[in-house]
């Protein structure tokens, strides 16, 4: 819900009219799109979720959004962080930015299960390409591809509402 963000997107989008941003509860994507009359089956609908925002989410919430966007997106993109990177992503990221996550004097940190919870309350939990799989399947998304890129987990699905 950060009608900021939207207004950003917008402000920079090199689309044109081809590309539209909104605002919402990811948990009922159907209620936000109904809307603007895009769920008829003539567009293409991309649902996507970057910048880890799937490793911050408890995973009651994360399962209601992946579902949310399984039934209405055609191609599903996720990038979270990859667990291989965890213990680098400690010293790099969250250790020279405090002001972003908390500290991570005092944090929980398990190396095992790619998870911090700081002193704050912040969490995150990095992705393997296994768990990212389990979590698709479990979606219900067709699996198109998964990739890593340097921290970065990439993966690319189909949602329920993909046309044959």
């Amino acid at each position: 819900f950060n009608p900021l963000f939207v207004e950003e997107a917008t402000r920079i989008n090199t689309c044109g009219d081809k590309v539209s941003y909104v605002c919402g509860d990811a948990c009922d994507l159907e209620k936000v799109l109904e809307p603007l009359g895009i769920l008829s089956g003539e567009y293409h609908i991309i649902a996507a979720s970057f910048d880890n925002t799937h490793g911050i989410l408890p995973e009651d919430v994360m399962g209601k959004i992946n579902r949310s966007m399984a039934s209405i997106g055609h191609t599903i993109f996720i990038g979270f962080f990859d667990a291989g990177a965890f213990e680098r992503g400690t010293k790099e990221f969250y250790g020279v930015n405090p002001q972003l996550c908390g500290t991570t004097e005092g944090a929980d940190i398990n190396l095992e299960t790619s998870t911090i919870i700081t002193v704050s309350g912040y969490r995150s939990k990095w992705r393997s390409s296994e768990s990212a799989t389990e979590m698709a399947n479990k979606a219900g998304w067709e699996l198109v591809d998964l990739w890593v890129a340097d921290v970065g987990l990439f993966l690319w699905g189909r949602g329920k509402a993909t046309p044959s």
